[in-house]
This record gives C-alpha cells, sequence and structure tokens, in this order.
C-alpha cells in the first residue's frame, strides 16, 4: 500500500512539473523576451461608458511601462514598473 501512495504522490509531482513547464513555455512564447502592444479599453456599465487607448512595453516580467494615448485629458500620463514596484 505504501509503494502504491508514494508512485501516486511521484505522479502527481511529475505531472504538476510538466504542466508548470507548459505554462511557462506558453508565457514566454506570448510574451518573448520583449512586448509592446497598443491596445483600446472600454468600461460599460449600466449608466456609463469609458473608453481608454494605451500603448505598453515590457522586457520580460520585471520592466513595464504604460503611456495613456486617450481620452485627451489623461494623455501622456504613464506608469512605470520595475520589479514588482510602481
Amino acid at each position: 500500500m505504501k509503494k502504491a501512495l508514494v508512485l501516486l504522490f511521484a505522479s502527481i509531482l511529475l505531472h504538476a512539473n510538466e504542466v508548470e513547464d507548459i505554462v511557462r513555455k506558453v508565457d514566454h512564447n506570448m510574451r518573448g523576451k520583449t512586448l509592446y502592444v497598443k491596445m483600446k479599453m472600454t468600461v460599460q456599465t449600466a449608466h456609463h461608458k469609458r473608453s481608454m487607448e494605451l500603448e505598453s512595453w515590457s522586457e520580460g516580467k520585471k520592466k513595464n511601462f504604460v503611456k495613456v494615448l486617450a481620452p485627451s485629458r489623461e494623455y501622456g500620463i504613464t506608469f512605470l514598473s520595475l520589479d514588482g514596484q510602481m
């Protein structure tokens, strides 16, 4: 019985490592070393609708820079994140 439990536990750990590896590879494939994105975001509620346009640059997971392009009253607002610090 102990051998069966040890084998079951070992197979679960191996499977978890495989899943982690797959997720890591997919994330790397989506991001690569650097990433540039230009996007439009719209938030809509029952009584309000708001849109923003943004540009974003990132290098790996630790360096990110975002610039607001629209609406005009918020144009030029930027966000910089380095190692999880804003």
